[in-house]
């Protein structure tokens, strides 16, 4: 569930539990606090008054995140080499994301303001969840195996932002790697500008 921790408590973190006097991302914390829930908006979050450091291991999230990243470097995946150049004029555009998302409304009315011509196809997929991971992949093989067929010059993965957890659909190994092998060009947009998925690494433009 979301957490949140006031201003007013963060001097209770003690400066010695962190590096840095600070928690940071990955860090595996424990944390203690109150549940509130508000029913007209079906949200829970807790609030948290006290943190402190679970030990120096990282989050297992965080661990696997960076070796993937380490696998594929060394492996030459994020290399300008296998960078394939994006279409000038596309006329017509894969965009791969919920249909119910606020990313696609972003996408549709950034294609309105700068490129009137384009066409967009619209390919719905869960972007968190069981399903998510399974659906993408197969998005991704599908676009890219009619593209030539339907004339579709690019593809845009994308989705708003979310925790670590939330985006993690976009730095699972099989979407990564179907991503890797498409031949049609692809943009990846995932979370806020801060945030960086592996997917947005081996793509041809982030």
């Amino acid at each position: 569930i979301d957490c949140e921790m006031w201003a007013s408590r963060v001097s209770a973190i003690k400066s010695g539990e962190f590096d840095g006097g600070k928690p940071k991302q990955g860090d595996l914390v424990i944390v203690r606090g109150t549940v509130g829930h508000y029913a007209k908006y079906g949200k829970t979050q807790m609030y948290v008054e006290r943190m402190k450091s679970a030990g120096d291991e990282k989050g297992s999230l965080q661990q696997e995140f960076d070796a993937l990243i380490k696998e594929l470097r060394d492996k030459g995946w994020f290399d300008q080499a296998h960078k394939k150049a994006l279409p000038m004029y596309p006329r017509k555009i894969a965009v791969i994301t919920s249909a119910s998302s606020a990313a696609v409304r972003d996408v549709i009315e950034t294609a309105r303001r700068r490129w009137t011509a384009v066409e967009l196809i619209i390919v719905n997929v869960p972007v968190q969840g069981k399903t998510a991971v399974s659906s993408i992949v197969k998005a991704l093989k599908r676009v890219d195996a009619v593209a030539q067929k339907l004339h579709i010059d690019a593809s845009i993965v994308t989705r708003g932002g979310g925790s670590l957890e939330e985006l993690w659909s976009f730095n699972d190994r099989g979407v990564v790697e179907a991503a890797f092998h498409c031949t049609t060009p692809i943009v990846a947009a995932i979370g806020h500008e801060s945030d960086t998925s592996i997917i947005e690494l081996v793509a041809d433009h982030r």
